[in-house]
């Protein structure tokens, strides 16, 4: 009796990791080349999930998790003794080519540029199963190319506070401005290599008041400013994330306030697309930031520190990595709209 509860049991056990963990599989890479476009299209049998591991003047390098390509693209040469990687030749006025490197329930994913003067943008589609980067020749006359972005509060001020117990005895506050600014951290790293100047207001734990954070945006010749923060409300059942743009911009420029509320939609709609929250929506507002910016600014909320779920969220190092992910794609998404040359 006991010999078969066991092999039951392991029969379970097998059917239920083959079920949950097998991993997904990359059918097809294809591409379009356009005048100032190229477009590159990622097939896979299920959604796929990548980080953005390294990015230079030429190169951009993404990891696809948990995924096994199709033998035309699982297959290693040598020459000599050194690895002739799995790759597909675009050669068009802006990619060389596109690189495979299968590892165990990975691929890493290499795209050689033939240009310096190119922006990306990566997003994913549903069915069927794609992820799709668009790169895109861009003018000089209308480049981004400063971004600043700013970590709420720090030093002594602290943000938002939730205290966790853990056990009996010991307990430990989550600060809003500890996610802060691990999430703009990140959000620098996956924009570095874009053809744009990253600046942190702050880089460590400091106070930096917000007329400094203004005149540092200012004196650096800012494109855009990106404000993030977490919420909190005497309401704990508030929750999910809300994105917000000047209600007045400096001066009463309708144009500024205009671009700010197109760079407020567009990380915005990528955070609700890719994240496990409540839309709050897209709001305008007076915050000083915003109201004295000399560019187009905005400010995110990722989500409410007072709320059980949210706050159980922000705790996770993988979850506010995610954000920062999808906020430097919203980022990068506003940034190609407002580079696209007419005719493209």
């Amino acid at each position: 009796m006991i010999k078969r509860v066991f092999i039951f049991t392991a029969l379970i056990l097998s059917t239920s990791y083959s079920v949950y963990c097998a991993p997904n599989i990359l059918k097809n890479v294809r591409y379009h080349s356009y005048p100032n476009k190229t477009r590159i299209v990622l097939d896979a049998k299920d959604a796929i999930t990548y980080t953005i591991e390294k990015t230079g003047s030429g190169k951009i390098h993404i990891r696809l998790h948990n995924i096994i390509p199709v033998n035309k693209f699982s297959q290693i040469r040598y020459f000599l003794f050194f690895p002739i990687y799995p790759h597909v030749t675009i050669n068009d006025r802006i990619v060389k080519k596109v690189k495979l490197k299968p590892a165990y329930h990975s691929i890493d994913a290499v795209f050689k540029l033939n240009t310096r003067g190119a922006s990306y943008n990566i997003f994913y589609l549903k069915n069927p199963a794609r992820l799709v980067l668009d790169f895109i020749k861009v003018s000089d006359r209308r480049k981004i190319k400063v971004i600043v972005i700013d970590p709420g509060h720090g030093g002594n001020d602290s943000g938002a506070v939730r205290r966790h117990k853990k056990g009996l005895i010991f307990s430990y506050k989550v600060k809003e401005k500890d996610i802060n600014l691990e999430i703009a951290k990140r959000v620098k790293k996956y924009l570095r290599g874009t053809d744009t100047r990253v600046i942190l207001t702050r880089e460590r734990d400091e106070f930096i008041s917000l007329k400094n954070r203004v005149k540092l945006a200012k004196k650096h010749k800012a494109d855009i400013f990106v404000s993030i923060h977490a919420n909190a409300a005497w309401d704990k059942k508030m929750m999910g994330i809300e994105t917000y743009y000047p209600r007045k911009a400096r001066n009463k420029n309708v144009s500024l306030r205009k671009e700010s509320m197109k760079l407020a939609e567009s990380i915005h709609e990528s955070l609700i697309r890719h994240m496990r929250s409540k839309d709050r929506g897209v709001k305008d507002t007076m915050f000083y930031v915003l109201r004295n910016a000399y560019m187009p600014a905005v400010l995110v909320e990722v989500g409410f520190i007072s709320n059980h779920y949210d706050a159980k969220l922000l705790r996770k190092s993988s979850y506010r990595k995610e954000v920062a992910q999808v906020i430097a794609q919203g980022i990068l998404e506003y940034k190609n709209e407002v580079e696209k040359q007419k005719g493209e």
